[in-house]
């Protein structure tokens, strides 16, 4: 008997360890990590595939992950669906409509010409983003090898 009344403590211990786990796992916060491997900063980082530049944008329950993405001419955008809502992505100008979008899904557009497409989703007007198209910055130079120092002149001459 004495055995049992260490039994019933542990075992709600147990309990609940493993349904604060499971409340862990059904957060919101779940769809804020990235399963496509893209940066969540905004900074641009387009990954090479094949012969053209392809840059991911996730579609989450707070909006598009890159609102304001830079991008060179001839990069194409793929646009993923992470969140539970259908959404679209649509084109201000209408040069672009990808339809709905269930969870899971994705669209991709090629931007060619330079300029900046705004665009918005139609089941959540308030989702908004842009993609802004901009030749690549140079390359930066080497920098010049720093000269010799020069002597200080003697001051001890006369």
């Amino acid at each position: 008997m004495r055995r049992l009344s260490y039994v019933l403590p542990l075992s709600a211990i147990v309990v609940l360890l493993f349904v604060s786990v499971a409340m862990a796992q059904d957060s919101p916060d779940q769809y804020t990590a990235d399963p496509y491997g893209t940066d969540q900063t905004g900074m641009d980082q387009n990954a090479q595939v094949s012969e053209f530049n392809l840059v991911t944008v996730n579609i989450q329950p707070r909006g598009f992950n890159r609102a304001q993405l830079p991008v060179e001419p001839g990069t194409t955008v793929k646009w993923i669906n992470l969140g539970t809502k259908p959404q679209t992505v649509t084109a201000d100008d209408g040069s672009f409509d990808s339809g709905v979008l269930q969870r899971g899904q994705s669209f991709t557009f090629k931007f060619d010409e330079m300029g900046t497409w705004t665009y918005h989703s139609e089941t959540t007007p308030t989702m908004r983003g842009s993609v802004i198209v901009r030749e690549a910055a140079p390359a930066t130079e080497e920098a010049a090898p720093a000269t010799e120092p020069t002597q200080p002149a003697d001051d001890t001459a006369t």
